[in-house]
């Protein structure tokens, strides 16, 4: 058998010797820092989200704990201990996501893609795609969130063809330095143990890879829930599961009749009187905020669950910050679940239902208009950049970032509607014989993916741009792959063939 690390180390020495490869390399050399200087023109600050003054503010704070994972904050202070300059911060984001997006492109390129022309697509997509920049420009974790994730799918591609126990350990360390960043990262664990599964692993080392896989994150939440309960006195993992849950339930509330205090619980009379209320304010608007699944009550200031967490901070302004915000998570998961549960007709209908539409066709959210159409950002962010105002400006012609409200959700559209499509076409098609072919675990690989990203974004409702950058990508080389096949015949005599 083929040793696994050399065939990882042939893949540097084929780029460089592969003439194809060399001249991909060369114009991602060229192409990738002229996007970056011609974008940082037109957009010479970053495009700050409702949620960046909280890292930023984590970042200042290091040791207090917030309702997000502190990964992102981490990093922002790691770099600021060298330069508070925010080009370098957004070119080090871009360059992650694009080495790590060029590295899957490269590996996939070496494992399975044959096709010279379905290639140089697949390459242009990569390399003129607006959203990698615009992401990078955003001040949240999301690009690197991204970045990991994809990097954590080409060492799960590797694995499925080339396992090994040391890959094993670094796709279950990538799954935990992700989490980091964004909690709904412990969903990689999934498809990560699927993949162990179908490698060519004695029982014993698929064994140990499934243990990996589980006890690695497993030792990374029992150490946050002992911190959490030693400093903190709360037996929770993250608090912002119940703030999520309570989200989802206003967005219910909206569509049932107005359920009077009186008859609810005594724990929710308060909180729903301010619901009430809120609701009441918001029916005079011609265009609700929160007319569809959106990040409305977790970020404005003036929504129930920030009204009625002000509320609570004012009854015991001694309890220490990171317990008030558990607990009041805590009082949202119980609410979220009672109107959820009393009206699951309305939740499927008005919450679960947009949601999937939203996943077909993601909302453009941060990257509508640039920094939310406002010229300022607050101090603390202006303090941490070392700006010498807190005013900020741009040179293109509008507020509105090209491409990205409506061009970028269509493109994403699209890639889903192939992926639907030729799925559903290789497996119907006889022609294909895909269950005799060594791509069908790829296929299964993808699927795993999918339905796995499908389900969590759904539930928590993360469908914007932002949040299925990893998805499309990784579905975008599956559709320009099985096309390939489908326009080269040769399903069965690829060159993988050999890998399985």
């Amino acid at each position: 058998m083929v040793n696994p690390v050399l065939i990882r180390s042939h893949l540097i020495k084929y780029i460089f010797s592969n003439y194809e490869t060399k001249w991909y390399l060369a114009l991602s050399g060229l192409i990738f820092p002229s996007i970056f200087i011609l974008y940082k023109y037109y957009y010479p600050f970053p495009n700050f989200s409702p949620f960046s003054i909280s890292y930023i503010h984590l970042a200042n704070n290091i040791q207090s704990v917030d309702n997000t994972p502190v990964g992102y904050s981490f990093l922002l202070k790691i770099f600021g201990c060298f330069t508070h300059n925010d080009d370098a911060l957004v070119f080090f984001q871009f360059f992650c996501l694009q080495i790590f997006v060029l590295d899957l492109f490269f590996s996939f390129y070496f494992l399975l893609l044959s096709s010279k022309w379905f290639t140089r697509l697949l390459f242009s997509l990569l390399l003129f795609n607006p959203v990698y920049i615009n992401m990078a420009n955003l001040i949240t974790p999301d690009c690197i969130f991204s970045a990991l994730t994809i990097f954590w799918f080409t060492n799960v591609l590797w694995q499925l063809f080339y396992p090994t126990i040391k890959r094993v350990i670094v796709i279950s360390l990538l799954i935990v330095l992700n989490s980091l960043f964004d909690y709904s990262a412990l969903w990689l664990i999934i498809p990560s143990v699927f993949v162990v599964y179908h490698s060519h692993f004695r029982f014993s080392n698929k064994l140990k890879g499934w243990c990996l896989f589980i006890s690695i994150p497993l030792l990374f939440i029992i150490f946050c829930l002992g911190y959490n309960k030693e400093k903190y006195s709360v037996d929770t993992f993250s608090s912002i599961g119940g703030w999520h849950l309570g989200s989802s339930a206003l967005f219910v509330y909206n569509y049932i009749p107005e359920i009077n205090s009186d008859s609810l619980p005594v724990e929710f009379k308060k909180f729903t009187e301010i619901v009430n209320y809120h609701r009441d304010s918001l029916n005079g608007l011609m265009i609700r905020p929160d007319f569809v699944p959106n990040e409305y009550y977790l970020t404005n200031d003036a929504s129930p669950l920030r009204v009625y967490y002000r509320y609570q901070q004012s009854r015991d302004s001694i309890k220490i910050f990171f317990k008030q915000y558990n607990d009041v998570g805590n009082f949202y998961r119980r609410f979220g679940g009672y109107i959820i549960s009393r009206y699951p007709k309305a939740f499927l209908q008005h919450f679960i239902w947009p949601n999937i539409m939203f996943f077909y066709a993601p909302r453009a959210e941060a990257f509508i208009n640039y920094n939310r159409d406002v010229d300022t950002v607050e101090y603390e962010i202006a303090d941490w950049f070392r700006y010498k105002n807190n005013r900020v400006n741009f040179r293109y012609h509008t507020w509105r970032i090209p491409f990205m409200h409506i061009r970028v959700p269509l493109f994403f559209a699209l890639v889903k509607t192939i992926f639907l499509t030729v799925t559903l076409l290789t497996f119907l098609l006889p022609s294909t014989e895909v269950g005799k072919s060594k791509t069908f675990k790829f296929i299964v690989l993808i699927l795993w993916v999918f339905i796995t990203n499908i389900i969590l974004s759904i539930i928590i409702g993360a469908n914007s741009i932002r949040t299925q950058v990893f998805i499309t990508t990784v579905l975008l080389f599956y559709d320009v792959f099985i096309l390939s096949l489908f326009f080269n015949k040769n399903i069965d005599n690829h060159k993988n063939d050999e890998i399985c």
